[in-house]
């Protein structure tokens, strides 16, 4: 027997299509900027999956007007940043969405970092990397 339908692991270029729909009806302008290498097979569905859960949150809590996905690959090491001009969630104890997101991340290898953007810019950055190299103590689960 074949998968069942929608069985499938998702793709970072099918993932930032749905975000650009998912971003566009919610009236959020959207930037994407890819630098460097190919992601890695092993990370692809990581990243996928983390873009998916990151848009939705964006999409669902930060009444931003513009949001950036930043896509970089360096050194073997997969770096996914989602940042938006929203108000975001006010400073403190982190949403459950943004530490399932942390614990998944987590699960499948990588770190993760979550907060307020820095500057009075206002806004929320969301930032998870995958890759051997990705695993720094200083953002092995930090959500702030």
């Amino acid at each position: 027997m074949g998968p069942a339908a929608g069985d499938h692991a998702p793709s970072i270029d099918a993932e930032l299509t749905a975000a650009g729909v998912a971003l566009q009806a919610a009236g959020i302008a959207l930037s994407v900027t890819s630098r460097s290498g190919r992601v890695d097979a092993m990370h692809e569905t990581s990243v996928a999956w983390t873009l998916r859960e990151a848009v939705t949150n964006v999409v669902k809590h930060s009444g931003a007007h513009q949001c950036r996905i930043s896509i970089e690959v360096v050194d073997g090491v997969t770096q996914l940043e989602v940042v938006d001009d929203g108000c975001g969630r006010a400073a403190g104890t982190p949403g459950i969405g943004l530490a399932g997101m942390a614990d998944r991340v987590l699960a499948l290898g990588g770190a993760f970092e979550a907060g307020r953007r820095d500057g009075d810019t206002g806004g929320f950055r969301g930032r998870a990397s995958f890759g051997a190299a990705a695993l720094a103590p200083s953002n092995a689960g930090t959500v702030r």
